[in-house]
């Protein structure tokens, strides 16, 4: 896709907004960190022709990367990106809830006299509450894709 940056201003900006770390780690559960007090709003890795970067946070990390080269052609800079799953985080937010909602169902079958219905209903809708999740990094993975084309100017001619 076409940008209004040059090469140098595409590098330039990689800098300025990524703190350098490796995405695929910080995109899954086991990224852990109090605070996080860069306010640059990208994390990854890139080099002179290609990128992989996820969105800076310390809450609620998207588990799906941003991933793509740069080139340029002519008298225009060609940035090419896709936004892809962390196979181990989409795995963990897609899975997790539903292990979840079994185990709380086949401990509640197990002892029935000791969750009445009314304990039943809600420990199944707080398990449901689990999937929301999955919304939520629905919407923040649109948000990382518009913050990245925002950034660096793609398809603003």
């Amino acid at each position: 896709m076409k940008t209004q940056l040059t090469i140098e201003n595409i590098e330039s900006r990689l800098k300025e907004l990524t703190v350098t770390g490796d995405p695929k780690i910080m995109g899954t559960p086991f990224y852990v960190t109090a605070i996080n007090n860069s306010s640059k709003p990208f994390f990854g890795e890139f080099d002179s022709t290609t990128f992989e970067l996820i969105k800076n946070t310390s809450l609620l990390p998207t588990p799906h990367i941003i991933e793509g080269t740069y080139n340029s052609t002519a008298s225009v800079a060609e940035l090419n990106y896709k936004i892809k799953p962390i196979w181990f985080g989409h795995l963990w937010l897609t899975f997790f809830p539903i292990i979840v909602v079994f185990i709380i169902n086949w401990t509640i079958l197990k002892n029935p006299t000791f969750f009445p219905t009314v304990e039943r209903i809600i420990f199944n809708a707080l398990g449901l509450l689990m999937f929301s999740p999955l919304l939520i990094v629905n919407f923040l993975k649109k948000k990382m894709g518009r913050d990245f084309v925002h950034e660096f100017k793609i398809g603003e001619h």
